[in-house]
């Protein structure tokens, strides 16, 4: 019980009366009704509020519009609606393609990078997006060639070179590597093993 608020009750309750009920008359009743009405006022405001947290978010999710309203929290929900942040016509993807003979394999990545597909793409664009100025992007593919053909060879796969390549291709209703497809692809050529 809210000790002062609901005294009335409790020094009842003291005297032998009968205990406290929803239905009673008099001080019990005053008593359950503030309490009740308290509660649901307290309820409501949290949602309001919640409700205004969420259209600040949706806000700077969608417009880009900052407010100052609770920034933090606010801040938190846009973080929450991450899938919405963006949308993209086109499907990005960093490819090494071995060399057999004549031949160009692509190498499977999915051992290289354990994570799902999205966080697979953010870390590709990252490594291989090379957003500094001192970042040597060449020594980096040289390197990155160089530990895949480790790996291959380790797993019994053996290339003659490797190719890196970024490729990016319209998005399908059918699946992310539908079009996949060096006709409908825009494919950079990022480094060449000699």
């Amino acid at each position: 019980m809210v000790k002062g608020v609901c005294d009335c009750v409790t020094l009842r309750q003291a005297q032998g009366g009968v205990a406290f009920s929803p239905f009673g008359t008099g001080n019990n009743q005053i008593c359950y009704t503030f309490r009740v009405t308290f509660l649901r006022t307290v309820q409501h405001a949290l949602i309001i509020l919640y409700l205004c947290v969420l259209v600040a978010a949706f806000a700077y999710t969608m417009l880009r519009l900052r407010t100052t309203f609770m920034w933090k929290i606010v801040q938190f929900e846009y973080m929450m609606m991450a899938p919405y942040q963006s949308f993209a016509k086109f499907n990005e993807e960093f490819t090494v393609l071995g060399h057999q003979g004549g031949d160009l394999v692509e190498i499977d990545l999915a051992p290289y990078f354990p994570v799902l597909l999205g966080e697979r793409s953010i870390r590709e664009s990252n490594i291989f997006g090379g957003r500094s100025e001192w970042w040597d992007r060449r020594a980096q593919y040289r390197v990155f060639a160089e530990r895949i053909l480790a790996l291959e060879e380790r797993s019994g796969r053996t290339y003659d070179g490797l190719t890196l390549e970024w490729w990016k291709w319209p998005a399908s209703p059918d699946g992310y590597r539908t079009l996949k497809q060096r006709e409908f692809a825009d494919v950079k050529l990022l480094y060449r093993t000699p």
